[in-house]
């Protein structure tokens, strides 16, 4: 199966550690997984994305202006 997860992870919240074992567990029973990451303009990658990527998890970036829902789809 191929699974993406998108999402726009925020600094704090439950969300992202949602997303990671999911991803994980998907990944762990032979899926493709990709995960794509909408973040701010000049924003830091978080770690937990680079953690997932180690895991061998794709993972995927976009960086669009914030609000800019537009540009992200």
């Amino acid at each position: 199966m191929r699974i993406a997860h998108v999402l726009a992870p925020a600094a704090f919240g439950g969300l992202e550690s949602v997303v990671a074992g999911l991803a994980r567990a998907q990944h762990a029973r032979g899926h493709f997984v990709l995960v794509l990451a909408l973040l701010d303009l000049g924003e830091q990658s978080p770690a937990w994305l680079g953690e997932l990527g180690r895991d061998g998890v794709l993972i995927e970036t976009s960086r669009v202006p914030r609000r800019a829902y537009g540009r992200e789809r």
